[in-house]
């Protein structure tokens, strides 16, 4: 999985990362999604959607909380996908 991604484990290295608590729930959900990702030639595109709503769905969120949901979810995304990038950039 980690290949496909262009990452490896020394990526990683002993870091911790943490998080607000009100974060929780996006945290669990982006690590939920964490096989779902579109690849493309150059590597991953984004999360795949269409495998993310209906788990979004079933937590039974106001409309607004799932928004706020979603966003913390794409923050993640994005800033995975700039990681990945920088990680091939400088392995290339």
């Amino acid at each position: 999985m980690l290949a496909a991604l262009g990452l490896t484990p020394e990526d990683f290295g002993d870091q911790c990362v943490s998080y607000w608590p009100e974060h929780a729930q996006a945290v669990q959900m982006f690590c939920r999604v964490g096989t779902q990702w579109r690849i493309g030639m150059n590597g991953p595109t984004g999360l795949d959607y269409p495998a993310l709503y209906p788990l979004m769905n079933r937590l039974n969120l106001s409309d607004s909380n799932w928004d706020w949901l979603l966003l913390d979810i794409q923050e993640m995304e994005s800033s995975a996908l700039q990681t990945i990038s920088e990680n091939r950039e400088q392995k290339s």
